[in-house]
């Protein structure tokens, strides 16, 4: 697994080990960051379930302001913080190892939230959560997107509050869905 653009291109992360972490692909994240390319210059990020730290990296690699990062498992957050001074990036994250929906809390003193990645273990109900969440607690950006990665085969609601479904995008077993916010008038 490595950045494959911008600023840090090139720079090999590390991954955690066993089922609890699901890298995303550099196909399927290739195909992310064209879908949102233009979307992330000064953006805001915010990955409730970071993993390696892989996709909040990618977008600070490719001209994202600042992102926060949680995991709730220590050893995906010790290496989270690696990668992060890998690609030099510590100056521009925050992580946290939080449970995801105390994370979600916390972030409610971050205004102007542009990109959310959420990408929980599939086959949980943790996705549709954190969108119900995300919409009661967060205050979102005029413009922000929440790309939402799940199996193929799971059924995402059209809408949840002010964020309305745009589009899924298929890569083989991998959905990545995407919802954009609708201020409320």
């Amino acid at each position: 697994m490595r950045i494959i653009s911008g600023t840090a291109k090139g720079i090999k992360l590390e991954t955690p080990f066993g089922e609890h972490t699901r890298p995303t692909s550099d196909r399927v994240k290739e195909a992310i960051f064209s879908i949102i390319q233009f979307d992330l210059e000064n953006a805001v990020i915010f990955e409730p379930f970071a993993g390696s730290g892989q996709l909040s990296l990618e977008a600070l690699s490719r001209g994202a302001k600042t992102a926060y990062l949680n995991d709730d498992d220590s050893s995906a957050i010790k290496i989270i913080n690696s990668n992060i001074i890998k690609t030099g990036f510590t100056d521009k994250c925050t992580t946290f190892n939080l449970p995801f929906d105390i994370a979600i809390k916390k972030m409610t003193a971050i205004p102007n939230i542009d990109i959310i990645f959420l990408d929980p273990p599939y086959n949980s109900p943790l996705l549709e959560n954190s969108l119900k969440l995300i919409t009661k607690t967060l205050k979102l950006s005029s413009h922000s997107i929440i790309i939402c990665e799940h199996s193929i085969d799971k059924t995402l609601a059209n809408r949840y509050n002010n964020l309305v479904f745009y589009k899924t995008y298929k890569y083989s077993k991998i959905g990545i869905s995407i919802y954009k916010y609708e201020k409320s008038i």
